[in-house]
């Protein structure tokens, strides 16, 4: 069975309107909510299914993505989109991937910086 027009499944980053994206960096408070709102639940799932096929597990696929959206949104990221530039969904892939990295490389430096070597034989 064929999905619906527009419905591209859970894991697939939807075109978004620009309008939303323009509401988004409007100065109307409660369009700007909305409109954000609208964006977050939109791009949660392909998101998070875009970590998944990162290899990340379940717990670690949910964290990020919701601390994506909590940079997202504190750090203001739909101010810096240009429709001039491209499409919004490329623009989110791209932030989504420097923000993984960046989130991967912390969790690696910290990893390795309470690995504990434990002793093989008695090297008294």
């Amino acid at each position: 069975m064929s999905k619906p027009d527009g419905d591209s499944g859970p894991s697939q980053f939807r075109t978004t309107a620009w309008s939303v994206v323009a509401g988004a960096q409007g100065v109307d408070a409660a369009d700007k909510e909305k409109c954000l709102a609208k964006l977050c639940r939109n791009y949660w799932k392909p998101i998070y299914y875009y970590m998944r096929r990162r290899r990340l597990s379940h717990d670690d696929a949910l964290d990020l993505t919701q601390e994506y959206f909590v940079n997202f949104l504190e750090k203001d990221f739909v101010a810096a989109v240009d429709r001039e530039r491209g499409r919004f969904r490329t623009f989110v892939l791209v932030t989504v991937n420097r923000f993984l990295s960046k989130q991967l490389a912390k969790r690696s430096r910290h990893k390795a910086r309470f690995k504990i070597t434990i002793p093989l034989g008695d090297e008294e």
